[in-house]
């Protein structure tokens, strides 16, 4: 028991420092290219009636390959906003990893262990709806680790939690 108090009590600590601070500035990581199943309504931000500012669009990091002919009128090129790589890069990439497997230095002897996105099986059991929901509410909230700490502070960031799906995605290994 003592020993489950110290690990809970270490990872709110790691989780809180990563939740506001900047990690390590030079453990930056762009996501990975995205699966190659199509974008879905979750995936893409919300769209706005004014468009962004040349600087948020410059800022943008292309996370899918441009649709083939034949899939441009259904599907639209998905874009990870930057505000999404940059809490990816503060936030997440503490615990999982630089390539979502989980290994980051924060991570280091939790049990569980962080989730290796990376994982074929776990990605297909899973809704983009769940990981949003882990995402902003934490483990708790979908029956996993309170180790993995809530941001209710991108509740509200619909299009910032939809670009952090889309990097959570976009680490599926194929089968």
């Amino acid at each position: 028991m003592r020993s489950c108090v110290l690990v809970v009590a270490l990872c709110v600590a790691l989780g809180s420092t990563a939740c506001g601070k900047d990690s390590d500035p030079g453990a930056t990581v762009k996501p990975a290219p995205a699966a190659t199943q199509a974008p879905t309504a979750a995936d893409r931000p919300q769209a706005s009636s004014t468009p962004p500012p040349a600087s948020a669009a410059a800022s943008t990091v292309a996370s899918a390959p441009a649709p083939s002919a034949s899939a441009a009128s259904s599907a639209v090129a998905a874009v990870i906003p930057a505000e999404s790589t940059k809490v990816f890069n503060d936030r997440c990439a503490l615990c999982h990893g630089a390539h979502g497997k989980g290994d980051g230095p924060g991570g280091a002897g939790m049990k569980p262990p962080p989730r290796n996105w990376t994982d074929p099986a776990w990605q297909a059991s899973v809704t983009d709806d769940h990981i949003a929901t882990a995402l902003v509410k934490g483990g708790v909230a979908i029956g996993e680790s309170p180790t993995m700490p809530p941001s209710p502070d991108l509740e509200p960031k619909k299009a910032t939690v939809a670009g952090l799906v889309q990097i959570v995605r976009s680490f599926r290994k194929p089968n």
